[in-house]
């Protein structure tokens, strides 16, 4: 693991959550490339609904449509169907290949400083959803590569799309659904406070609470009163 990404790994995988505090929470030494994951696994899952979900059948339904009846044969199905196949797992590299692109270019027309670079990480620290839906990503499409290769990865994310989908609607409801949800209790009013700006968008020096720079601990209790008013 590249050094740098230790508290990263840890929120993000939950394997030693109960040693989890808030001081390494907000430690973010390589801002760019964490939101380089970020952004390749979003990348990644968009590549792999565009590839598995739409150029798949759509290019499928025309190359049954033009093959000729003269050359059609028992396996044509099933030549089609790894063509198709084959197909959407290239779209899953384009993916791949342009979320680092995305991330370096975006960061640079921005003109995104390390400190607003850091508060878009330090925000999708705590963001319980895309969490839940990268680590499902992660998961199910490496049981998909393990069985079915790179085909079966865009098959594996597209299923953990579509179960992240209902467990954020039951989220919202009030329920839970405990496969690879967060098991790290992020403390409310820390919620609170990154609610009231859109993530990355940055804090001025003027906003800045003292505890700001450091961010080892969440505002005080009368303070984040006071913003709330």
């Amino acid at each position: 693991m590249p050094v740098g990404l230790e508290e990263w790994f840890n929120n993000f995988t939950q394997m030693n959550y109960a040693t989890l505090t808030h001081e390494q929470l907000a430690k973010i030494p390589k801002p760019l490339l964490e939101l380089g994951i970020h952004v390749t696994c979003k990348t990644a899952e968009a590549a792999a609904v565009i590839g598995g979900l739409i150029i798949h059948p759509i290019y499928r339904f025309y190359l049954h449509k033009t093959l000729p009846d003269e050359k059609r044969t028992n396996n044509s199905s099933k030549i089609i169907r790894m063509a198709c196949r084959k197909l959407q797992a290239r779209v899953l590299f384009a993916g791949l290949a342009l979320g680092p692109l995305l991330t370096v270019g975006y960061a640079k027309a921005r003109r995104l400083t390390d400190d607003e670079l850091r508060d878009r990480c330090y925000r999708l620290r705590f963001n319980r959803n895309q969490l839940y839906v990268d680590r499902m990503s992660i998961a199910f499409g490496f049981v998909g590569w393990y069985y079915l290769r790179w085909a079966g990865c865009v098959d594996g994310i597209n299923i953990a799309l579509g179960l992240t989908t209902v467990h954020n609607v039951i989220d919202k409801m009030g329920g839970s659904y405990p496969i690879l949800a967060d098991k790290y209790q992020h403390p409310p009013e820390g919620d609170e406070l990154w609610k009231k700006k859109p993530v990355g968008a940055g804090i001025a020096a003027s906003e800045k609470p003292d505890w700001w720079n450091s961010r080892t601990t969440h505002p005080p209790q009368n303070e984040q009163q006071s913003t709330t008013r």
